[in-house]
């Protein structure tokens, strides 16, 4: 997220560990020659000078990509917690993009984080998905870390925010429109979406949020539609989150 490197000088790494879909890569055309896997491998040995070889620099954000993808791919979780421990030394704060499939590393990741965004749209498919994921979450107590990012959300949802949060039992942390036009004209440039657009001011606000003063949760209740209604029949009930100040 760049927008987070302008505020309070943040130091930033984002990490791609979507090893079978990973598309950082392809979307900033970065260089295929380093990538998470190899930092993974000399992870044990890292130190301030090997790192410049192994990230890529985006202005002022810092990358380790996924590489080219393969699902066959497997990365020790020990190796994870080499990296973790040496990025924390470096950087303000930490971003991974993990693929959802839960991997162990991914896992690990989760486990040393503060807080995890789970990314998904107002769909009924999409929330049916963030269910089945939140209810594997808590089944490993890490579901009190998760909070929403709500993309492509407009006016005309058929579901509104609140009743989004009343049927995941989590808040929703960030709200983010249809960015279509913006987002398809960034990834043809190879570059990030312009801050000068509705989405790039909702990533803004959202990065200054995120930086200076935490995320604030917020609650309402009202009646389900039916649509909620099969949606909660499809997963079994789940305790609700708690919906307090996440700390910074």
């Amino acid at each position: 997220m760049p927008a987070a490197t302008k505020i309070r000088d943040t130091r930033v790494l984002l990490t791609d560990l979507d090893l079978a879909n990973g598309l950082i890569r392809f979307l900033l055309r970065l260089p295929k020659e380093v990538s998470i896997v190899d930092a993974m491998l000399r992870s044990p040995e890292m130190d301030l000078n090997l790192w410049p070889q192994l990230v890529v620099k985006c202005g002022d954000l810092d990358l380790l990509h996924s590489g080219s993808a393969n699902p066959q791919t497997f990365i020790e979780p020990g190796h994870i917690q080499c990296l973790l421990d040496f990025a924390r030394r470096s950087y303000n704060l930490l971003m991974f993009d993990l693929s959802g499939n839960m991997e162990q590393h991914s896992i690990r990741v989760m486990e040393e984080s503060k807080r995890i965004f789970m990314v998904c749209t107002p769909e009924a498919s999409s929330l049916q998905l963030a269910r089945e994921r939140l209810f594997y979450l808590k089944s490993i107590r890490l579901d009190a870390r998760v909070g929403v990012l709500l993309n492509r959300a407009d006016q005309r949802m058929a579901i509104s925010s609140e009743q989004i949060e009343d049927l995941l039992g989590i808040p929703i942390l960030g709200t983010f429109s249809n960015a279509y036009r913006s987002v398809t004209l960034a990834t043809s440039a190879g570059t990030f979406v312009e801050e000068s657009t509705r989405f790039g001011k909702e990533v803004r606000a959202f990065a200054e949020t995120l930086v200076t003063t935490g995320l604030q949760a917020t609650s309402a209740e009202s009646k389900p539609r039916s649509l909620i209604d099969r949606l909660r029949e499809a997963v079994p009930s789940m305790m609700q989150a708690p919906r307090a100040e996440v700390s910074q």
